[in-house]
């Protein structure tokens, strides 16, 4: 079998690595972060061999970091509208 061939001469068998499914792909682990469940894929991103130890280490704490930054968007944004339409006058923060 050589090197360049899809399948084995002699038994037929496909050769190369399996491809990853998506849910340990990168590109799929990285949208499950950020775009889909959040710090709910981080065993995900733990499980899959697509990454390596210290990119799995920076990616998880930007998620957490994402998801709190998003939290605290949020709650600010509920504070802004709290003041706005109970006629109180909004002083930004908390």
């Amino acid at each position: 079998m050589d090197g360049e061939d899809a399948y084995c001469r002699h038994c037929g068998a496909k050769a190369g690595p399996e491809p990853l499914p998506v849910f340990q792909s990168r590109i799929g682990v990285l949208l499950m972060l950020f775009l889909g469940i959040g710090p709910f894929a981080i065993p995900l991103l733990w499980k899959s061999p697509a990454f390596t130890v210290v990119e799995k280490v920076w990616i998880a704490a930007l998620n957490i970091a994402f998801v709190v930054g998003l939290v605290w968007c949020i709650a600010w944004l509920y504070n802004y509208m709290v003041f706005q339409f109970s006629g109180l006058i909004f002083e930004p923060g908390f």
